[in-house]
């Protein structure tokens, strides 16, 4: 404002009889109306008895400005802008509410295994094994500082292919078995519908949240557990869906991810099994993949 104000002036080297040059001005003044701004100088480290006064019209055609790294003193514009940022980065800063609620905030594409298993039963992973998508997220505390918690409701479907053999249900269990002869299986799978409610801690890395770990645990509700086989036969091609109820209901998992921006990599363990005991081979599941 300092150079500005001697600029308008028009204080520069003292060379010239009507340029003054001033060091070390202890107070600057600037008075603007809509037709005259008054820049008033008085005292230096030298001089305290120092006063300079000086006016400068403004008028529609008047073409007086200062200009330094294209900053123009009379566009108000340019002033509220920055102002505005200014603002901005303040109330982000200090933007602390008690929660935020968001709605579909990301869907699920994974791979799922199956470990523990029987050695009698073959298992082969296949991508979008494990897919979901989230329903509602409410996070606790946003903008508080680098740690956050989330808590929501995802709704997704798991399924576990066969490699070498085939799945059937018999008096509402499952059985894995050889393939009948005269049986072309193209595919044999147990899938399951899911309902998952995580709660997830996130811990920052910069400000702007875009970089970030976060882990914690999901409870599961299963539901419509069923085996689907799809084969050729002499008679030609066939589907079949069997339904039951030898899905375990309840279960739970560990998940954890890394997130950048949008994008992050999750992985989910559960130590309980897929099926109920008694009902079928047992084994427990994992899965990796992304989150978009």
């Amino acid at each position: 404002m300092i150079l500005a104000a001697l600029s308008v002036c028009g204080l520069a080297a003292a060379q010239n009889p009507d340029t003054l040059h001033v060091k070390s001005v202890n107070d600057v003044m600037v008075i603007t109306s809509e037709n005259e701004q008054t820049v008033i100088l008085k005292g230096t480290v030298l001089d305290q008895d120092f006063s300079y006064r000086s006016s400068v019209q403004i008028t529609p055609e008047s073409s007086v400005s200062v200009s330094e790294n294209h900053f123009d003193l009379f566009n108000n514009e340019i002033i509220r802008k920055i102002g505005k940022r200014t603002e901005d980065r303040i109330t982000k800063k200090f933007d602390i509410r008690p929660f935020e609620f968001r709605t579909m905030d990301y869907a699920g594409f994974g791979m799922a295994f199956a470990h523990n298993v029987a050695d009698d039963v073959d298992f082969s992973s296949h991508l979008y094994s494990d897919l979901f998508m989230n329903m509602f997220t409410m996070e606790l505390c946003p903008g508080c500082g680098p740690v956050s918690l989330t808590m929501g409701m995802d709704l997704g479907v798991r399924s576990f292919r066969t490699g070498d053999g085939m799945f059937s249900v018999q008096d509402r269990n499952v059985v894995f078995g050889p393939i009948p002869e005269g049986t072309d299986l193209k595919k044999s799978v147990l899938r399951a519908g899911q309902f998952s409610a995580p709660v997830l801690l996130h811990i920052y890395f910069d400000r702007d949240h875009r970089i970030s770990v976060y882990g914690g645990a999901e409870l599961n509700f299963n539901f419509a557990g069923h085996v689907k086989n799809k084969f050729h036969t002499d008679a030609g091609k066939t589907r079949k869906n069997v339904y039951g109820s030898f899905v375990e209901p309840w279960t739970w998992n560990y998940m954890a991810g890394i997130k950048f921006r949008s994008l992050s990599i999750f992985c989910r363990y559960s130590p309980c099994n897929f099926l109920k005991e008694g009902r079928g081979p047992s084994f427990q599941t994992c899965s990796f993949g992304i989150l978009w």
